[in-house]
């Protein structure tokens, strides 16, 4: 257990990039057409996004999300103290996507940069670095731009414990910092390297890295250990603070069903996009956010929510965190 209390910090702005383009698991040639139905039932995945392969690169969807940020934030380049990105699919290793993007955007030469290579956990553990980049500066007040999301160009084809699953999607939130704001956001980071193996990757035989997912070791690890991780967090959580709901990672239906249930939360909604989306691995928390906040009168909703992210590494990460009073909610289709 890893609790963290991070004070002054808050999501104010959120965009979101997905693919129009669907693809049906009731029209999946690679499952077998009397299977289908119930793969649908069980994982509660019937379409998958797929970007058109021009926009199958990384970074050039961070920076399209980058710009929708700026835009609406009516931030100026140089006033953002950080920049990081999360993805398991960079389009280049060397150099960081986020040290390329600071190029493009001409941002200061005093911000923070760097790239974190973490999964289906990424967005939550974004967050908690950004926070604490902020509560740390120097400064009354701060700014930073988290990216997350990947495009599924490791999948190999023919695969059908991942084809069937993964979406591609990304996500870029504005974080505000304020010294003398008085609200906390709670946060509970682990890992369970022993379950390093439930989901990885090889180099095939072509010399392609491509990913491998062992769907019984994810649930085992998920079921067992997710729950316990997160009522930890919420025993830390003051009693006064009032859930918007509970945002788990998209990794299944019969996973998220498991770990709500063994939850200390009652009267909590656990909004899923699984049917629509599919897993989109450390997007799926915030387009999962945006799906669920963009119809509600925000100034009528509690101003606390619970995010959850779990998976490759076995890493875990739970926060409760709080959201702007006038936060801004886009989803883009391309």
């Amino acid at each position: 257990m890893s609790i963290h209390q991070l004070k002054g910090s808050k999501i104010s702005t959120v965009v979101n990039i997905i693919p129009a383009e669907k693809l049906d698991n009731l029209q999946e040639d690679l499952i077998p057409e009397a299977e289908r139905n119930s793969m649908v039932e069980h994982t509660g995945i019937r379409y998958r996004r797929r970007f058109s392969r021009e926009n199958q690169s990384t970074q050039y969807l961070f920076k399209m999300g980058i710009e929708e940020i700026l835009m609406l934030t009516q931030w100026s380049s140089e006033s953002v103290d950080a920049l990081i990105c999360i993805t398991q699919t960079p389009d280049t290793h060397i150099p960081a996507v986020s040290c390329v993007l600071h190029d493009e955007f001409e941002f200061s030469p005093s911000m923070a940069c760097f790239d974190i290579n973490l999964g289906c956990s990424g967005y939550v553990y974004g967050l908690h670095q950004a926070y604490s980049l902020l509560q740390s500066k120097m400064g009354e007040t701060g700014r930073a731009i988290l990216c997350c999301g990947d495009v599924t160009t490791i999948l190999e084809e023919g695969d059908k414990s991942t084809q069937p699953i993964f979406s591609d999607g990304v996500s870029v939130t504005a974080i505000e910092f304020a010294r003398d704001a008085e609200f906390y956001s709670y946060f509970n980071l682990e890992t369970m390297g022993s379950g390093k193996t439930a989901i990885s990757s090889f180099y095939n035989e072509n010399k392609q890295e491509v990913m491998k997912l062992n769907g019984m070791e994810v649930f085992n690890y998920s079921v067992q250990f997710v729950p316990n991780h997160i009522n930890q967090l919420l025993k830390h959580v003051p009693q006064s603070i009032a859930l918007t709901g509970g945002i788990l990672h998209q990794a299944n239906k019969i996973i998220n069903s498991a770990i709500a249930k063994r939850i200390s939360l009652t009267g909590v909604d656990f909004p899923s996009t699984l049917y629509d989306f599919g897993n989109m691995a450390s997007a799926s928390i915030p387009v999962t956010l945006v799906d669920y906040l963009q119809n509600k009168n925000l100034s009528k909703v509690p101003p606390y929510i619970l995010l959850s992210g779990f998976g490759v590494g076995f890493s875990m990460a739970t926060a409760v965190v709080s959201l702007s009073g006038d936060l801004k909610l886009k989803m883009i289709e391309i």
